[in-house]
């Protein structure tokens, strides 16, 4: 992409962390651009975009906050990796000004990419497969997830839900890394712990950058958000 470049931001102020958000799709909403989000719609995001967004911290959002550190102290004690915390925001733009992407980016892993295809909470997956056949560190981005266990196994069974996957691509992307972890702690007796790896993949960021673009026009031109 012509002069693209990210910005990396403290995330220490909420309002200016929201402020950030304001002028960009982020990763926590981007899979909205592609139809499979369960919360946010295109509709919604224009009209936060326009107004503002109302800060409200709903118990759902409560939670995952307080349980981010022990998502990550969970893979420390499961498979001995350390994710470093980050608290950063980060912000992708390029020569074209419709491209505004960012995400909160709140830890990082550095690990051995034969260790961590090799690892049972992990190996049975094409990802470890493909990371497998590397030597060397692999560098990336944590995505942590706390869900009660009747959500798990309705919506988790098969898989992380499509727009927790967008989430993570799209950290990985603008975080410069080789891919993400999603990091799902089940929130039953034995807090489980379920790892998802997302690898990088070029035709995703191609068209994620498109549809980033095409909703920022949208919406300079005040045309009515489309229904997917």
């Amino acid at each position: 992409i012509e002069g693209w470049r990210v910005e990396e931001h403290p995330r220490g102020d909420r309002a200016a962390w929201l402020e950030l958000r304001q002028h960009d799709v982020t990763g926590s909403d981007a899979g909205a651009l592609f139809g499979v989000h369960k919360y946010q719609t295109l509709r919604r995001m224009a009209r936060q975009k326009a107004y503002g967004e109302v800060e409200v911290q709903s118990a759902d959002m409560r939670r995952g906050k307080i349980m981010e550190p022990a998502v990550a102290e969970a893979i420390h004690l499961d498979c001995g990796w350390r994710p470093e915390r980050r608290e950063t925001y980060l912000r992708a733009r390029a020569a074209d000004d419709l491209v505004r992407l960012g995400s909160s980016l709140d830890y990082m892993l550095r690990v051995d990419a034969r260790e961590l295809a090799e690892h049972p909470k992990t190996r049975a997956t094409a990802a470890a497969a493909e990371w497998g056949e590397r030597t060397g560190p692999l560098v990336l981005a944590v995505e942590c997830k706390s869900v009660d266990w009747d959500v798990f196994e309705k919506e988790w069974s098969s898989g992380p839900p499509d727009y927790t996957l967008v989430q993570g691509a799209t950290q990985a992307l603008l975080a410069g890394a080789d891919g993400a972890i999603i990091a799902c702690l089940v929130e039953n007796r034995a807090k489980e712990l379920y790892l998802y790896l997302v690898p990088r993949r070029e035709d995703f960021e191609l068209a994620l950058i498109e549809k980033v673009r095409e909703f920022w026009r949208a919406f300079e031109a005040g045309e009515e958000p489309r229904v997917i």
